[in-house]
């Protein structure tokens, strides 16, 4: 089994794992784009915790945004457009589509600016190789002001898991920027990790730190699904 199908196989595990135990701030929020019975055209969830971390404290920011534009902007878009709705309807005076499903009006105003901005030509060889992929991200960002013996590599989630999947981060001080891609089975994968120390940052930052560590790692996972 090649690295990104084991990777694409334990994805979901990979990027969206409990965190261990309740951090002691919690900020979270969840948005979509839906297209009524055809489901969401994108999705986003989003979470900042704060907790204590060793002698310090630990900042966490996880995100995953969901497109599906193959498998849900396509098929809306080749279907017929749905009927404009009489502004007069038959029931309560002063029934209004106030009364229907909130998602569905949402999703028909979506259906509708898409197909008036797709009758520009420009704007259809933009979208249609879009049109063909479902596309995925999983975002994680972690700052912390404690002790580590190994730096901002304690920070990066699951490492152990990427290493038993042949993606090794550096080790060593100093920032790295680094890149694992391939193809999968469905489409492509693509793993980024980030790593910054507190010599890696501006020097009146430093200061301002003093003898406070700090070290940062972020990690994205991105997969195209073609469908």
């Amino acid at each position: 089994m090649s690295l990104l199908d084991r990777l694409r196989n334990s994805l979901d595990s990979l990027a969206a794992g409990a965190l261990p135990g309740v951090g002691d701030d919690r900020l979270s929020f969840k948005a979509e784009i839906p297209a009524g019975v055809f489901g969401s055209i994108l999705k986003l969830d989003v979470s900042v915790e704060t907790e204590a971390h060793g002698d310090g404290e630990r900042v966490r920011l996880r995100a995953h945004v969901q497109t599906n534009f193959a498998s849900v902007l396509r098929p809306m878009l080749e279907a017929p457009p749905p009927p404009r709705q009489s502004r007069r309807r038959a029931g309560k005076p002063g029934a209004s589509r106030a009364l229907a499903p909130a998602a569905s009006f949402v999703g028909h105003l979506a259906g509708r600016g898409m197909r008036r901005a797709l009758t520009n030509p420009l704007v259809q060889r933009l979208a249609e190789p879009l049109m063909k992929r479902d596309i995925n991200s999983w975002i994680e960002v972690t700052a912390s002001t404690a002790s580590l013996d190994r730096g901002a590599h304690d920070l990066i989630p699951r490492s152990e898991k990427l290493e038993s999947m042949g993606i090794r981060p550096a080790r060593h001080e100093g920032p790295h920027m680094e890149s694992w891609s391939g193809v999968t089975a469905q489409g492509s994968a693509q793993v980024s990790t980030l790593q910054i120390d507190k010599k890696s940052l501006p020097r009146n930052l430093q200061k301002r730190l003093g003898e406070q560590p700090f070290n940062l790692a972020a990690m994205m996972i991105n997969t195209v699904e073609e469908k």
